[in-house]
C-alpha cells in the first residue's frame, strides 16, 4: 500500500519526532547514571510513534534512527561515543533500534490504513448523492414520460 503522507506531513512528522527526542533526552539526562538502559530505551520509543502519526513511515524510521543514537551517545557508557562495552548495552541498543523501527512502521501502516478507509467513506458517500441524485432525475424524467404519453394519447383522441 503506497503511502499517502505528503511531504509536508513527512516533514512535520520528523521535525516532530526529532524534537521529541531531543525533549526526551534531556529531561532523562539528570537520572541516567541512576536508571537502568530500559528506562531511556521505553521512553525514546514515543518520539517514535509519535512521528508515525503525524509524518507516515519515513518520518517514523527516521525518528527511530534519531533515538538509537542519543540512547548509545546519552545513555550507554562510555558516554558520547558510539562504541558499546557492554553485552547487555548491545542486547539493548539493537532491541531498541527494532522495536522502534517495528512499532513505528505498524502506527504508521494503521495511520495509511486509516486515511485509505477515510478517504474511501467519502467515495462511497460520494455515489451515494449521486445515486439518489440520478434516482431523482428518473423520477422526474417518469413523471414527465407519463404527461407526454398522456397528452400524446389526448392528441389522438381529439384527431379521431
Amino acid at each position: 500500500m503506497p503511502s499517502r503522507t505528503s511531504p509536508r506531513d513527512r516533514a512535520t512528522g520528523l521535525l516532530v519526532g526529532l524534537a521529541l527526542v531531543a525533549v526526551v533526552t534531556l529531561a532523562l539526562l539528570p537520572a541516567r547514571d541512576s536508571v537502568s538502559s530500559a528506562t531511556p530505551a521505553l521512553a525514546l520509543l514515543a518520539p517514535g510513534i509519535v512521528a508515525a502519526v503525524v509524518g507516515g513511515r519515513l518520518a517514523a524510521v527516521g525518528t527511530a534512527v534519531a533515538a538509537a543514537l542519543a540512547l548509545d551517545l546519552v545513555f550507554l557508557r562510555p558516554y558520547g561515543a558510539l562504541t558499546i562495552h557492554v553485552v547487555d548495552d548491545v542486547v539493548a541498543l539493537v532491541t531498541f533500534a527494532a522495536v522502534a523501527m517495528t512499532v513505528a512502521t505498524l502506527v504508521a501502516l494503521a495511520n495509511d490504513r486509516r486515511r485509505a478507509a477515510e478517504l474511501r467513506a467519502e467515495e462511497v458517500l460520494a455515489l451515494s448523492r449521486e445515486r439518489e441524485r440520478m434516482r431523482d432525475e428518473q423520477a422526474r424524467l417518469s413523471s414527465e414520460k407519463s404527461a407526454l404519453v398522456q397528452a400524446e394519447e389526448a392528441r389522438r383522441a381529439l384527431l379521431r
